[in-house]
């Protein structure tokens, strides 16, 4: 093998990914998509794809992505990166129900609690931040509170850490 060869290979393979990725466009992007979210390998592709598109074709994939944001998984960055880019007034109300629909739900634990915190926090939804915290600090369960605790501090000013609520 010559020392080009190599190199050569991955021109050829990166070649026939964009006349591939061109396919998918012309035949609908979105439609493409939604038939990758069958299988893990797909959500790989899926979230590979949308962080080189414009931040609005994500708004789609929002609710199918914050499970795997919000969970211990080796996707987990990507999902976060990927669902960072959408405009943060319209993720603040995507938000609101999955968050609501996975702390509702009877089995909701400190994993939840903390994911979800830690993916509010990169996203910069301190109200969601906020009302997670206010929510968990009525907890019975010594873990959910002290997420309540680590993360009260992420968005009150040190005068009010004391009181528990967010000012202004």
């Amino acid at each position: 093998m010559s020392p080009q060869e190599p190199w050569r290979a991955l021109m050829a393979a990166e070649n026939q990914y964009l006349d591939a990725l061109w396919d998918v466009r012309e035949a609908g992007l979105e439609p493409q998509l939604r038939a990758s979210l069958q299988d893990q390998m797909g959500n790989r592709m899926l979230m590979r794809l949308l962080l080189h598109e414009p931040p609005e074709q994500t708004m789609p994939f929002v609710a199918h992505l914050f499970p795997v944001a919000t969970t211990i998984n080796g996707r987990v960055a990507r999902a976060r990166e990927v669902i960072g880019r959408v405009n943060s007034g319209w993720l603040f109300i995507a938000l609101r129900p999955l968050i609501a629909e996975r702390l509702d739900a009877p089995e909701a634990d400190y994993d939840d609690y903390r994911r979800i915190a830690e993916a509010l926090e990169q996203w910069d939804q301190h109200k969601h931040l906020a009302d997670l915290v206010a929510r968990a600090e009525t907890s019975d369960d010594p873990d959910v509170l002290e997420v309540a605790e680590d993360f009260r501090r992420t968005y009150l000013p040190p005068e009010d850490l004391h009181h528990g609520t967010p000012s202004g």
